[in-house]
């Protein structure tokens, strides 16, 4: 049978979801597992159905086995309450990582994960099995490291999930890896070391090697330069050496994955050995004696990373195969990694790490015999004609179009197999990483050649190894050129929003089909499949369209407000508020990068609260906003004198609005332009829309008085749907304001911090007693309203949902319905 490892496994991986959506008694799927089994060897069917059945079996028992709690002292079972003020001893799992970029103004911290061991709380000592992740204020001293008994003391709580769809979902990320808490510490102080005759006194040699190499690699070159940082990142995995605005131009040029222990530094450090042992005459059967151990002492000096542990193994098989002389076949020993690493994490099927690396290769696998095809016809001479009768010219113009075209080949089918996760995970497009790349990886080559001179060279003769870092430094330098011109040319990059799942199939169902040879049961299967994909595709681009509804989003911020806006067409998208600085950078720029926001077209800021316009200035910058639309009302707060500062230096990109003026299909209903009210809350920005027969005001933090302003103002105004914030000192939606708007559902952006945000318990109180349904961002997370004709839908992140359709009340409780009918006094 033809590349028998392919069907292993797909049918394993089938398994491994099969696990992921339903997951029954372990034991049913261990018993189920020995029958197929037991079948398939026994009974010798020809047919391999029962050993099909028990690879998908297989999968899923082992799958099951991962998510479902076994042990009695599982922390899951341990934990009683949401958190827990605890002490946690354990040990070291890795060697603690220092996040925050160096000399920056962010204070050091340090992550670490422990295997814990017990848990102290209330003066109890109770057994205890799980992995946890800690997060420590400042950084530990090198007597932290892996292996290492620690006690450490703080919160003890599950990871924050996602408050809204479209953010990272911190919580399912580590579940994925097994860790299922995390201990917040409050300083160093809180760490102390297990005392035992037992416990280890020096650090794994890993620890001790990376020391040393990073100490190595800056041998002749200045402490605190970036392209010595950036090396150490890239030869050593310290994520640390990464700054965000470094980060963001190789990100933005689509060449952040040389920063990625992978594919790309195995195989480089692969040919390079190979080359080594062939010049000094190692036979070939005996070449993989020495790659093979040095490419895994590099995995472990890297920190077990899982991209290179997947690549090591990836090249392993290739060696073997290559060595032995046995025929090689890329995509079954492909398939034959993907199932050995399914098979010791099941887990990681459903990694962004282990789909793009594979993915990746996959798409390479597949592309080049078609490039090479190309090269034959686009290269074609005469056939009769010998190569020695060439002009030298000739061929070796012959062997330069053949390199290019290669690297351009292989960079095309990797942009092929990366681009459809990175617009599902990262959503973001690197066009120019078909050219950036050509140069990049060259240079990160010789950068990675050099580095593994330095390292070899360092002990026994320092001034080789200060050259080899000053060649490192100039390819490292040069790589961060190449992808600062890249990432700064029109059209670079862009956002994009995640696609549906279905076209994510389809592309690479339609890319199988593509690298398919051409013997006729594969002819028809590629017909079956090119069509399939296109079913895919189309499927996905439907489920893509953006809708032609009002959708209106309340962003859930820690502080302030923000809600977004989307009708039909972009020009009329509208951003009210942005948050501060924090809320800007960790929410609402994710928020819209999310949704394929490449250039803002409206943003309103209802006043000068720094909870509500701290962010502004960076985020108009960074999303290229259009128009900004401000009252006429000014505050002292410093962060809005410097956004009025940038504003009236961009004076066509700056509308002032007053009451009565007209704003992306909503009226101003407050501020007038003779207002001169003495507190900013007082001025609020206030706009009314009516969309589809839906009444909605959105009146963010309106001060009591600027509350009876309004009705004074406008005595007949009604809102189905009511959108506020929290007002200091006041509190949001007086009973009064709240009865002659006659709302039918209130929205309360609310946050955790300061006090003033928290909506106490007789707020909550007051607010549902009149009968309508009330919703808080800091309960719901965030809230997805939909406009359609003749009612509403609301949606929270939580899962909970409202909807209205109709006139009258929406249905939800009939002792609600009666306190709206009658009132409440």
């Amino acid at each position: 049978m033809r590349r028998p490892l392919v069907g292993v496994v797909l049918l394993y991986a089938t398994g491994v979801v099969l696990g992921r959506v339903w997951t029954p008694p372990l034991l049913w799927l261990f018993t189920a597992t020995a029958l197929a089994l037991w079948t398939s060897l026994w009974h010798r069917c020809r047919d391999g159905k029962w050993l099909a059945l028990a690879l998908v079996l297989a999968g899923w028992t082992n799958s099951v086995r991962c998510a479902i709690v076994l042990s009695p002292y599982d922390l899951r079972r341990v934990m009683e309450a949401a958190a827990d003020y605890v002490t946690l001893r354990g040990r070291l799992v890795f060697a603690p990582e220092e996040r925050g970029e160096a000399g920056g103004d962010r204070p050091p911290r340090t992550l670490a994960v422990i295997e814990a061991e017990s848990l102290l709380r209330d003066g109890r000592d109770t057994p205890a099995v799980g992995r946890v992740i800690i997060t420590t204020p400042g950084r530990l001293g090198p007597e932290y490291f892996q292996g290492r008994g620690v006690a450490v003391t703080g919160v003890l709580r599950q990871p924050r999930a996602a408050r809204a769809g479209e953010l990272f979902d911190y919580r399912s990320h580590l579940a994925e890896r097994g860790i299922h808490y995390e201990l917040q510490c409050e300083s160093i102080h809180d760490w102390s070391l297990s005392l035992g005759d037992s416990e280890p006194v020096h650090p794994p040699w890993p620890d001790r090697f990376q020391r040393w190499a990073g100490g190595a690699l800056a041998l002749g070159l200045p402490e605190a330069d970036e392209p010595v940082r950036m090396l150490q990142a890239m030869v050593l995995g310290w994520r640390a050496g990464l700054t965000d605005d470094v980060a963001d131009i190789f990100r933005h040029s689509g060449t952040m994955h040389v920063f990625a222990i992978s594919g790309l530094h195995i195989g480089m450090i692969t040919i390079i050995l190979v080359a080594v042992c062939r010049t000094a005459r190692v036979p070939r059967e005996a070449c993989w004696v020495v790659v093979i151990p040095a490419l895994w002492f590099y995995a472990a000096a890297t920190g077990w990373q899982a991209s290179a542990v997947r690549a090591t193994l990836m090249s392993s098989l290739l060696l073997a195969g290559w060595s032995l002389r046995r025929p090689l076949d890329l995509l079954n020993s492909l398939a034959g990694a993907a199932w050995l690493i399914l098979v010791w994490d099941p887990r990681q099927l459903f990694q962004v790490g282990f789909q793009l690396s594979f993915s990746v290769v996959l798409s390479i696998v597949l592309m080049l015999p078609h490039l090479g095809r190309f090269q034959d016809w686009w290269l074609r001479r005469d056939p009769l004609l010998p190569e020695e009768e060439l002009p030298v010219w000739r061929r070796r113009w012959h062997g330069t179009v053949r390199r290019l075209t290669g690297s351009a080949g292989i960079s095309l089918a990797a942009t092929l197999g990366s681009i459809p996760w990175m617009a599902y995970y990262f959503n973001i497009c690197t066009p120019i990483s078909l050219v950036a790349n050509l140069a990049v990886v060259p240079l990160a080559a010789v950068a990675l050649m050099s580095s593994l001179g330095s390292l070899l060279t360092a002990a026994w003769c320092p001034y080789a190894s200060v050259l080899y870092n000053h060649s490192a430094w100039l390819a490292m330098t040069g790589m961060i050129t190449v992808s600062r011109w890249s990432a700064e040319l029109p059209g670079a990059w862009f956002h994009v929003a995640s696609p549906a799942g279905a076209a994510v199939a389809g592309h690479f169902l339609l890319l199988v089909a593509i690298g398919l040879d051409g013997r006729p049961f594969v002819t028809r299967a590629r017909l079956a499949a090119i069509g399939g994909a296109g079913l895919l595709l189309a499927g996905g681009w439907i489920a893509g369209l953006p809708p032609n509804n009002l959708r209106i989003t309340v962003l859930p911020l820690r502080g302030g407000d923000s809600l977004f806006v989307d009708r039909p067409g972009a020009e009329h998208d509208l951003l009210v508020d942005t948050g501060d600085a924090s809320a800007t950078e960790q929410v609402v720029g994710p928020f819209l990068r999310a949704r394929g926001i490449n250039r803002l077209a409206n943003l309103a800021l209802t006043h000068g609260d720094v909870r509500h316009v701290g962010g502004a200035v960076g985020l108009r910058e960074r999303f290229r906003v259009r128009q900004t639309v401000t009252s006429q009302a000014r505050a002292r707060s410093p962060a809005y004198r410097e956004l009025i500062r940038a504003l009236e230096a961009a004076p066509t990109a700056w509308r002032e609005v007053k009451r009565g003026d007209e704003l992306c299909g909503w009226r101003v209903l407050h501020p007038a332009a003779e207002d001169r009210f003495s507190r900013a809350d007082d001025s609020v920005l206030v706009l009314f829309g009516e969309f589809e027969g839906v009444r909605i005001l959105l009146c963010s933090d309106l001060s009591r008085v600027g509350q009876r302003t309004l009705m004074e103002r406008e005595p007949e105004l009604r809102a189905d749907i009511v959108i506020a914030g929290m007002p200091h000192p006041d509190e949001p939606l007086s009973d009064g304001f709240l009865r002659a708007l006659e709302a039918r559902l209130a929205l309360v952006s609310a946050g955790e911090y300061p006090a003033n945000e928290r909506p106490s318990r007789a707020l909550r109180d007051r607010l549902r007693a009149h009968g309508i349904p009330v919703f808080f961002s800091c309960d719901h997370g965030a809230m997805y309203l939909t406009i359609h004709p003749g009612g509403w839908h609301l949606r929270a992140q939580d899962g909970r949902e409202e909807s209205h359709r109709g006139t009258g009340l929406p249905k939800f409780d009939e002792d609600a319905q009666v306190l709206a009918l009658f009132g409440t006094e």
